[in-house]
C-alpha cells in the first residue's frame, strides 16, 4: 500500500493521466479506500425507469376517471329507477282515486235516480202510459241517453230516465244495459215529468255530451 501510494505522489500529472487511461488509478483509489468509484449516470437506463413511472401514473389516473365516471353512470341509472318508480307509484294513485270517484258518482247517481219520482200519478196517466208502452231492443254500443236521443223514442237523451224508471226491474245501474235487452219504453208523459227527468239526467252526472 505505501509503495503504491509513493509511486501516486511521485508521479507528474502525465504519469497519473497514464495510470488514468490504463485503469491503475482506479485500482490504487480502491486499495486505499476500499470503495469503489460509482459507475457513470447511465441516461438511457434513466429514460427507462422514467418512462415506467410515466406509463404507471397515467394507468392510474385513467383507471380512477374510469372508476369515477361509472359510479356516476350507476348514479343516474339509480335516478332513473327511482323517477320511474315514482311515476308508476303516481299512475296507481290516480287510477285508485278515479275508482273512487266513480264509485261515488254511482252511488249519487243511483240515489238521485232512486227518488225520481213521475209527478202525475193518477189512474189515467198510469193507463195510458201502460197502454202506450213499446218494446225495445238493445243494440250494440248503445246506451240509455243514445236509445232516448232517438227520434222514435223520446228525441231527447235527456229523458232517458224515463226509461231507466220504467225498466228499475231489470236495469240496476243505468250505465250497464247490454245488446239484446228488451226496454218497455213509455210515450205518455207530462212536460212537469220531462222536465223533472232532464234536471235528474243533468245532476247524475253521467251521460254528459
Amino acid at each position: 500500500m505505501t509503495q503504491i501510494l509513493r509511486v501516486i505522489f511521485t508521479c507528474n500529472s502525465k504519469s497519473i493521466a497514464a495510470l488514468c487511461a490504463a485503469g491503475l488509478l482506479v485500482s490504487c483509489i480502491t486499495a486505499i479506500t476500499g470503495c469503489t468509484p460509482a459507475a457513470p449516470h447511465n441516461n438511457e437506463q434513466t429514460k427507462a425507469t422514467t418512462q415506467t413511472i410515466y406509463q404507471t401514473s397515467k394507468q392510474t389516473v385513467e383507471q380512477t376517471i374510469n372508476t369515477k365516471q361509472n359510479s356516476l353512470n350507476n348514479f343516474q341509472e339509480l335516478q332513473k329507477q327511482l323517477s320511474t318508480q315514482a311515476r308508476i307509484e303516481q299512475l296507481k294513485k290516480d287510477q285508485l282515486q278515479a275508482q273512487t270517484d266513480k264509485a261515488a258518482c254511482s252511488d249519487h247517481t243511483a240515489s238521485t235516480i232512486k227518488n225520481f219520482k213521475p209527478t202525475d200519478t193518477t189512474d189515467t196517466a198510469k193507463k195510458n202510459s201502460v197502454g202506450s208502452a213499446t218494446q225495445y231492443i238493445v243494440g250494440q254500443g248503445e246506451n240509455l241517453y243514445s236509445i232516448a236521443n232517438k227520434r222514435k223514442i223520446y228525441n231527447d237523451g235527456l229523458l232517458w230516465p224515463l226509461i231507466y224508471k220504467a225498466n228499475r226491474d231489470q236495469i240496476k245501474d243505468p250505465e250497464q244495459i247490454f245488446p239484446g235487452q228488451h226496454l218497455s219504453i213509455t210515450h205518455q208523459h207530462s212536460e212537469q215529468e220531462k222536465d223533472t227527468a232532464r234536471e235528474t239526467a243533468r245532476n247524475s252526472g253521467i251521460f254528459i255530451h
